[in-house]
């Protein structure tokens, strides 16, 4: 396994600054003197920084969770763009744009209220912007009371609250861009709050003239925004998940139960008594000793909708059709092999219900072609060609009576996919017409021997748009989700599903794709296409492959989500097949996957200490000052933090392993 190597800078200046510039060019030679001049202007995020320039954002838009003791931040994917713009604090260059956080009640809600003491939102326009970037265009800006101003950082603090991060030798299917800056904010989350997050930077104004500027004010740029809950951190709620394998209930009963937050330990045992017929076990675990009893709450502790809050709280299992069905033992058996009944339309104008499966099955689904198994003559036969039909991959299920339309509709999507492709489609009916002249010229020449006509063997080689089209589709890059996942059972939100990759259905999408022209034989289908080294190292027909599909809000929200099988990083590779949902796919099998937050990719935070033992006094601001030679910083209210010449790595949260065992 390759090693990573996180290397982090104090910052990345850009070349060119962004603003507005003049090129003078004059001519001075003995036919001509003349002179002339060229403006353009360097553009950084004034007004709005988009949604595309987003890593990630911490806490989570619109989070609710045990959040307390976290300091917010942003991740940009240009590793520059904090420093777009040339400001400068005792010589040194600082970001232009900083994190603000402020509670709900500290923000004016109510349009024209005349409380001094609330920070107000207002509205303005770009054409009043010195220098002018783009007219008319609407952006927000704060006016921050001085009772506020101390939440704000200086000049010198901005520059320690932005940071390059450098991740080297990344895999190639990573999620996030290697190279990213962060922004972190001054002020911690408390408990029990709602709070928005601003990006922003500092505004001066003359008249109605507003320029970015490099020092502290009263007036904030707002380029970028979002909000989230911080729960009290004594909330408790009964786990299904967590408690599995220590509690059992009847699946009746756990069908009408309802587990309610509870913010206390007297309010949680208030519940547990008021159920004792549930909780009657769990009950005498915590009266048996103090160390049960703190095991016991650990399990009940509430997270919400933080990352360890979202894993603890997924699904997993096998993947599989999870409707009821009332049917004989053949059809118990056919739906644990992953198949799911689905409406048939017939040609003659009937319905009838068939039975289709993805490329994802349950692990004791085995089907294969004859020429494509590890026996010669083992396999459906499928003759000397591949399918130039889907007919001819439909199946019949003696058991059930019904069809199996799973290959058939594997090679109708191939077909369909290459067919919406024009360009790749011209490509591969004109390699097979290649092919076939090479062949026939061999041929003849093999008959004729006197006469050789020139044959050229580069043909033979799997043209680049064909081979990156094959590839990325047996990626499931922008592939239609509903032929994975048909049936919303399969993979509900919030679950984590394992399978096997049904390589048949696989190969049956590539007849499919290469069903266009003329025919094709397997044996040049294999040697052509599937023995293609490049191709090869995404598919190979002979390895089995694994995976799992996680469907959780997890993906948006921590898109460095590290993951391992068996304790082995490796995977083929990882799709993102919608904003939600992520695929992941391995060579062989696994039984365990760990998930995490590696500590380079971790968040800002301490631990906040019991609700009922924090000082209200404390206001968790994250300060920097200059002590002789050294750098140190605070957190106002945690004097014990106190660091010298370093960026507040010592914060960083160091999430817990989630580990799912396959049993």
């Amino acid at each position: 396994m390759a090693e990573k190597t996180i290397t982090v800078a104090s910052s990345h200046i850009p070349q060119v600054a962004a603003g507005k510039y003049r090129i003078n060019v004059k001519s001075d030679n003995e036919i001509l003197t003349a002179s002339s001049s060229i403006d353009f202007i360097v553009s950084g995020f004034v007004n709005q920084i988009p949604q595309t320039e987003i890593v990630s954002v911490y806490p989570p838009k619109e989070g609710q969770g045990n959040y307390a003791g976290a300091f917010p931040m942003v991740q940009f994917v240009r590793s520059s763009l904090p420093w777009d713009f040339e400001f400068k604090a005792e010589g040194e260059r600082i970001p232009y744009l900083f994190l603000a956080l402020f509670e709900e009640d500290e923000l004016d809600q109510e349009s024209g209220s005349t409380d001094s003491a609330k920070i107000t939102v207002k509205n303005g326009n770009t054409s009043n912007l010195d220098p002018l970037y783009q007219k008319d265009k609407e952006f927000r800006y704060l006016e921050i009371p001085k009772s506020r101003m101390h939440l704000l950082p200086d000049a010198y603090e901005m520059r320690h609250l932005a940071h390059v991060r450098i991740q080297e030798d990344q895999q190639s299917n990573g999620n996030s861009p290697w190279q990213t800056s962060v922004v972190l904010s001054k002020r911690m989350a408390f408990p029990g709050k709602k709070y928005s997050a601003f990006v922003c930077s500092y505004l001066t104004r003359s008249g109605n003239i507003f320029r970015v500027s490099g020092e502290k004010t009263d007036l904030l740029m707002i380029l970028y925004q979002w909000q989230f809950e911080t729960f009290v951190n004594n909330a408790y709620q009964f786990n299904d998940l967590k408690f599995s394998g220590l509690y059992k209930q009847t699946a009746a009963r756990k069908s009408k139960s309802e587990n309610p937050v509870l913010y206390s330990e007297d309010e949680l045992f208030a519940f547990l008594a008021k159920n004792k017929s549930r909780f009657g076990s769990i009950l005498n675990d915590i009266n048996s000793g103090e160390k049960k009893r703190t095991e016991i709450l650990s399990l009940f502790k509430y997270e919400g909708k933080t990352l360890k809050g979202l894993l603890d709280e997924l699904t997993f299992s096998e993947i599989g059709y999870h409707k009821n069905l009332m049917g004989n033992k053949w059809i118990e058996e056919v739906i644990g092999l992953g198949k799911i009944p689905l409406l048939h339309h017939l040609k003659s104008g009937g319905k009838v219900v068939s039975w289709y499966q993805g490329p994802f099955v349950r692990s004791g689904h085995h089907v294969v072609f004859k020429g494509f198994s590890e026996v010669a003559e083992k396999g459906i036969d499928l003759g000397e060609n591949i399918p130039d039909h889907s007919e001819k991959m439909i199946f019949y299920n003696k058991d059930t009576n019904m069809l199996d339309l799973g290959y058939a509709a594997a090679w109708q999507l191939g077909r369909l996919m290459v067919m919406n492709n024009v360009k790749v489609l011209q490509e591969i009916k004109k390699w097979k017409h290649q092919l076939r002249l090479n062949e026939l010229i061999l041929s003849q020449n093999q008959e004729y021997g006197p006469i050789n006509l020139p044959v050229d063997y580069s043909i033979r080689q799997l043209p680049d748009l064909i081979r990156n089209f094959i590839i990325n589709t047996v990626k499931f890059v922008d592939f239609p989700y509903y032929y994975l996942f048909p049936d919303e059972t399969i993979l509900p939100e919030g679950s984590l599903r394992y399978f096997k990759l049904d390589n048949a259905w696989m190969l049956s999408m590539l007849f499919g794709i290469f069903s266009i022209g003329s025919d094709f034989t397997i044996r040049d289908f294999k040697r052509y296409v599937l023995h293609n080294s490049s191709f090869k190292e995404v598919f190979d027909y002979k390895i089995a492959y694994s995976g799992f599909a996680l469907h959780s809000e997890i993906i948006p929200n921590w898109p460095q989500l590290h993951i391992e099988t068996n304790n082995i990083t490796d995977l083929e590779y990882t799709t993102d097949l919608t904003s939600t949902v992520r695929l992941y796919i391995l060579k062989g099998s696994f039984n365990k996957i760990s998930l995490f937050m590696k500590d380079e990719n971790a968040h800002f935070s301490i631990d906040f200490p019991n609700q009922n033992t924090a000082n209200k006094d404390k206001d968790g601001l994250l300060s920097f000052a200059r002590e002789n030679k050294d750098t140190i910083y605070t957190v106002s209210g945690f004097e014990k933090n106190i660091y010298k010449n370093r960026m507040p790595f010592d914060l960083l949260f160091r999430q817990p392993k989630v580990v799912f065992t396959i049993t």
